[in-house]
Formats: structure tokens, C-alpha cells, sequence
């Protein structure tokens, strides 16, 4: 199984926020970026990739991140200081942009660049 699938799964379990979940990040996903520092996954190369690749804008940047750190679109209303409406909006955008239906393919879609 490729590392891509592996993160997407975790994405997938990992989705709901709650306590158990972020256990699980920290005990799966962050050992894997870790061990990857060249990877994508850095955000410096995440924020390079989108802006020349998917044309995104700095907002929409900004959501991505927060979908990829697994956060909830509250969170990422919260951390933004947006509406939960204005975070689905630009997560619509994003779908589109990135040619993607749900959050879960993001991490598969961005590592086929």
C-alpha cells in the first residue's frame, strides 16, 4: 500500500475531530510526514504546488491546509474567522479546482502532481 493510501485512510478515520481521532493522527499520520520531510506534505511545498498548479487563492489555500491538518470546517471557520457557510463555499471551489469531489481525495490528488 502506498504511503498516499495510507494517509487517505487515516484522513477517513480520522475525520470526526474527536479525541481518539487526533490520538490516532499523532500515533499514524505525523510519523509518516515525519519521516518525509521532503515531501508535500511540508507546507511551504503544499503552498507552491497549489499556487502555480491549481491556481487557488490565498483563502482557499488557507482551507486547504486546514482540511489537510484534518481539521473540521468549523475549526477551520474558527481558526479563519469565517462562517462554517464561507469555509463549505471555498471547500466547493477547491473540489472543483483540484478536480475532486470529497476532502478525502486531496491528499491522492495533490500527490499526483
Amino acid at each position: 500500500m502506498k504511503t498516499a493510501d495510507n494517509i487517505t485512510i487515516i484522513i477517513n478515520i480520522t475525520a470526526d475531530g474527536s479525541q481518539k481521532s487526533k490520538e490516532i493522527l499523532s500515533h499514524y499520520l505525523y510519523p509518516i510526514i515525519s519521516e518525509h520531510p521532503k515531501m508535500i506534505f511540508n507546507p511551504e511545498n503544499i503552498n507552491q504546488v497549489l499556487m502555480e498548479k491549481f491556481n487557488l487563492s490565498e483563502r482557499e489555500r488557507q482551507v486547504l491546509n486546514g482540511m489537510i491538518r484534518g481539521l473540521q470546517n468549523n475549526e477551520i471557520a474558527d481558526q479563519l474567522f469565517i462562517s462554517v457557510s464561507t469555509v463549505k463555499y471555498h471547500s466547493r471551489k477547491i473540489f472543483e479546482k483540484l478536480n475532486i469531489s470529497n476532502r478525502n481525495q486531496i491528499i491522492n490528488r495533490i500527490h499526483d502532481i
